[in-house]
């Protein structure tokens, strides 16, 4: 059974080379940072390499949302939220009507380094209940995204993967480009 959904051409060909490019561009503000903590996931890779730069885009008071079923919250709830400078150049994923999106929790940006050999970094659902999540490819190369269940995701540009958040996954570096760049959506 596949649990995830796969859209490749998210974007129109001009859209999406403009957000490319953005992306890629000297605008962009890019932090350091641990990739993922071992006191909530399942680490596979050395802790040499358990790092990457990232940029939250969005993120959201997930913290509302520890203990509530989306479902109850009333629909005028205010949205305390962080928005980054680069927000608006993510309008054309959300607008795009495939997300579906009610309520966004974040977007991460990940911008991971070649390395000589693939490195899988370590399966782990991004929030502690039930949401969507989604990946978009920003460029093509030889990383992944690697399912708990044994389904395994290339990293093609302009790819957006859609699946349950409690599916658990991990992200891939790669091999044969200078980077691989992916932006992580969770929303309800």
């Amino acid at each position: 059974m596949n649990d995830i959904e796969i859209i490749d051409n998210f974007l129109e060909p001009s859209v999406f080379e403009n957000l490319k490019n953005q992306m890629y561009s000297q605008q962009m503000v890019w932090s350091y940072g641990r990739m993922l903590s071992s006191e909530h996931c399942e680490i596979l890779c050395d802790e040499l390499d358990n790092s990457l730069m990232y940029h939250i885009m969005y993120e959201s008071e997930s913290s509302l949302f520890n203990f509530v079923d989306i479902s109850d919250l009333p629909p005028d709830l205010p949205n305390l939220s962080q928005k980054s400078d680069f927000f608006d150049w993510m309008k054309p994923i959300l607008d795009n009507n495939l997300m579906n999106i009610k309520f966004l929790l974040r977007i991460k940006a990940n911008l991971y380094s070649r390395t000589k050999e693939r490195i899988v970094h370590g399966y782990h659902t991004d929030y502690p209940f039930k949401c969507k999540s989604a990946i978009y490819y920003v460029n093509s190369n030889d990383g992944s995204t690697k399912f708990k269940n044994g389904q395994e995701i290339e990293s093609v540009e302009n790819r957006m993967i859609i699946f349950d958040g409690e599916l658990k996954h991990t992200g891939t570096t790669c091999t044969n480009k200078k980077t691989r760049m992916c932006i992580n959506f969770n929303y309800f």
